[in-house]
């Protein structure tokens, strides 16, 4: 099985230095401080990464934002630039750095379709269960302007490679019809 996709978010402010090692594993996503920049700057410089689906990506947050706060006005970016329309396949993995897991990230986070959380020594990891072989879930916003009808032909095409599992983050019954 290959490993997941996993995305990196730091949202401390003076991680600074630790950046280089970090990209090597994977997309960053970091909070945009004058610590901070320096070291993307010097990572940039390298030009090891050439892209946003495997280099560092600031953001800018406003003094006194909190890092729960950044995390949530970046999600949809984030998800933009390696969920389901961006990457194949989308990313399954949040790796966060200098937040803890809140009851907000929580419900915030599930409505990406992630919804395991692990904690981590500097912060948090949020995931998808399709960490499991074969297997996609995409909360309900994310199919779009797709209708059953074109997700059920899509399925008849594709259906020995996936499992496609809709999550309905509002208080409606499933729809069944597979």
């Amino acid at each position: 099985m290959a490993a997941a996709y996993r995305v990196f978010v730091v949202l401390d402010r003076e991680y600074g230095e630790r950046l280089s090692e970090l990209a090597q594993l994977g997309p960053v996503w970091i909070v945009d401080t004058p610590s901070n920049h320096e070291a993307v700057q010097r990572v940039w410089a390298s030009g090891k990464h050439k892209n946003h689906l495997d280099g560092v990506t600031t953001f800018k947050t406003v003094d006194g934002c909190s890092s729960e706060d950044a995390l949530i006005n970046e999600l949809d970016a984030i998800d933009l630039h390696h969920g389901v329309y961006s990457a194949d396949p989308p990313y399954t993995v949040i790796e966060v750095v200098g937040a803890g897991v809140t009851e907000r990230l929580r419900n915030k986070l599930s409505q990406f379709g992630f919804n395991e959380f692990q904690a981590t020594v500097e912060g948090f990891s949020p995931y998808t269960c399709s960490l499991l072989p074969n297997v996609r879930f995409y909360p309900t916003s994310a199919v779009g302007p797709w209708s059953i009808r074109h997700i059920r032909n899509y399925l008849r095409n594709f259906a020995s490679t996936y499992t496609v599992c809709l999550m309905s983050t509002e208080a409606q019954p499933w729809q069944t019809g597979f």
